[in-house]
């Protein structure tokens, strides 16, 4: 049986398969980002557009 030939729901079964094994992997080698962790730029190298480590007041 080719690849086309496969049924949809294995096809996809098959494709989140492999998704969850990269995020394992990804997870594992501490490559993946935490989108709820904050990121910071250090003051001076990307211009002070980019600078995060001065603290405004709420509002």
């Amino acid at each position: 049986m080719s690849e086309n030939e496969v049924p949809d729901e294995e096809r996809l079964e098959q494709l989140q398969d492999g998704i969850d094994s990269a995020r394992k992997n990804a997870e594992d080698a501490d490559v993946l980002v935490d989108p709820e962790e904050p990121r910071f730029h250090e003051s001076g190298n990307q211009g002070e557009e980019l600078d995060d480590q001065s603290i405004a007041p709420p509002g």
